[in-house]
């Protein structure tokens, strides 16, 4: 848990965050009530978007000038896909244009991504021995570029890789508003661009406004590129016909999927949005018989997830061990079990008061420490030479053990005294 809280587990597979946590309804309403894709219809980013023809990054035939419509040109950010045949010879180099001025320029050169003139590649600095792979570029790559537009202070931006530079328009001091073409020059390397999407910076969303002092909003969100993800890649699927406006469809479905007259909590909608209510709807129309569960309600069944806390609750933490116990089939597992301590064999050859008895045998522990193998007692226990308890308990059960003689002791008592079936014992007086 975040922001100091502390993890309280809840049952098998949920927790909560406990701690000084404080509500702001204002804030998660508005949150949940936003309509985003309306947000991004009305503040539509994408000023001019070209794939050269397929939605795949491709090799595409593409034009060496593209020029922009009026209502196209004033963007502050391109986006687009470039690979190179070459990280030697200088690529085909993309030109920004105002009219006759020019603007900015891209180069890939010697394996690097470059700003506006093609620049020898320096040494780094001791203290950043790695400066020159942050705009590295490599042979038969795609890569994805994005060059900023600043107006006001006429400077260009180039971002890569997570990385950026700055420098300032080829003309410094032309006053422009906006782009007007785009040139892919010639070069040395075979160069391929693709999926350019030019750009405008757009407003947030009052929610970021009523959210602001939120602690628990992350406010660290492009919304340009949110939206252009949502312009440029929402789309029906391919099945579907007719391919109508998908972002008009799903901002109208967000207001028709609006709880009207529902006072509660945005949690509570959240629930409810989760519930799947296709199934509910279906079960509704196709129940046709009264359901009855005896004397229990539904009130007393709402009890039953609690009543199994403690069969699902991990062992040692492990949450596989108890998925694998519940999934386990335990009307075979106790036949398994019931089996062995009875096998079919002896079931078929014996009658149940001969094997009833070893129903919950659990001397298996004590027979272990007596036995040498399965039928075997050792002298040092039995004290008797190595008895083969198996053949010996047969031969009696079957009255065909002949048995062994015994000595008898006398206790003389009186002059003459009579013990045994077979035997005459004779005691000499003291």
């Amino acid at each position: 848990c975040k922001f100091g809280l502390t993890v309280e587990p809840l049952s098998f597979s949920t927790y909560k965050c406990v701690g000084n946590f404080v509500r702001n309804d204002t804030c998660l309403n508005s949150a949940r009530e936003m309509n985003w894709i309306s947000y991004c219809q009305t503040n539509n980013p994408v000023k001019f978007h070209d794939n050269f023809g397929t939605d795949a990054i491709q090799e595409n035939h593409q034009p060496s000038v593209i020029q922009l419509e009026a209502h196209e040109q004033d963007g502050d950010m391109l986006s687009l896909w470039v690979k190179t045949s070459n990280v030697i010879q200088t690529s085909s180099p993309l030109l920004l244009k105002s009219g006759s001025h020019e603007i900015a320029r891209l180069y890939l050169h010697q394996q690097q991504v470059q700003l506006n003139e093609i620049e020898t590649l320096d040494s780094c600095p001791i203290d950043t021995p790695t400066c020159n792979d942050d705009f590295m570029y490599f042979a038969n790559t795609w890569m994805n570029i994005k060059l900023q537009l600043n107006y006001t202070t006429s400077t260009v931006k180039l971002i890569y890789n997570g990385n950026e530079q700055s420098d300032l328009f080829i003309c410094p001091s032309c006053a422009v508003s906006s782009i007007t073409e785009f040139h892919i020059e010639d070069g040395e390397a075979t160069t391929y661009y693709d999926e350019f999407i030019f750009s405008k910076h757009i407003e947030p969303p009052q929610v970021v406004d009523e959210c602001s002092t939120y602690e628990y909003c992350d406010f660290s969100v492009n919304y340009q590129d949110k939206c252009i993800d949502v312009i440029t890649n929402v789309k029906y699927p391919h099945t579907v016909e007719p391919q109508d406006d998908i972002i008009d469809t799903c901002a109208k479905r967000k207001v028709y999927s609006t709880y009207l007259n529902i006072n509660t909590t945005a949690d509570i909608k959240d629930a409810m949005d989760a519930l799947n209510w296709t199934t509910f709807c279906k079960f509704h129309v196709e129940l046709n018989e009264a359901i009855e569960c005896g004397s229990l309600t539904y009130t007393e069944l709402e009890s039953y997830p609690e009543l199994c806390d403690e069969w699902i609750s991990p062992v040692d933490t492990s949450r596989q061990c108890v998925l694998d116990n519940l999934n386990l089939d335990w009307t075979q597992q106790c036949v398994d079990i019931d089996n062995s301590f009875t096998p079919q064999d002896m079931k078929s050859n014996c009658s149940a008061a001969c094997y009833q008895h070893l129903h919950g045998y659990d001397k298996c522990e004590l027979r272990d420490s007596i036995f040498t193998s399965n039928v075997d007692i050792p002298y040092s226990i039995s004290g008797c030479n190595n008895i083969n308890w198996k053949s010996y308990c047969g031969l009696v059960a079957e009255s065909k053990h002949t048995g062994v003689c015994a000595a008898v002791d006398c206790d003389c008592s009186a002059a003459e005294g009579m013990s045994g079936d077979s035997c005459e014992l004779h005691c000499n007086l003291a």
